[in-house]
């Protein structure tokens, strides 16, 4: 199975090909998102970690997709450059970078 998520206008979108492409589905709307991660846990069930809206640092939100439907996206940090794993015991793991606002 390949999983991706993708940025298209102000929407957050997940398409998946199981043998072949499935329509996009938007996970969420607002401008602004940017560089999303994606990580699929043992029953191949994505979550999507995308840098929200720049101001400093943007912040992070945390997307999973339950098995039926999308979670409301949860606010998890502010920073840059995440990335997420999910482990064996379907948890996901997430990390980012943070710069100091010089200003």
């Amino acid at each position: 199975m390949i999983q991706v998520c993708f940025v298209s206008g102000d929407n957050l979108v997940y398409r998946k090909n199981n043998g072949s492409w499935q329509s996009a589905v938007t996970v969420a709307t607002g401008s602004g998102y940017m560089s999303p991660m994606i990580a699929a846990d043992t029953g191949n069930n994505p979550a999507i970690v995308p840098l929200g809206p720049w101001v400093k640092n943007g912040y992070h939100i945390l997307s999973k997709w339950n098995g039926s439907a999308w979670a409301s996206p949860k606010l998890i940090g502010y920073g840059q450059y995440a990335n997420v794993a999910i482990d064996a015991n379907n948890k996901a793991h997430i990390v980012w970078s943070f710069k100091k606002d010089n200003t």
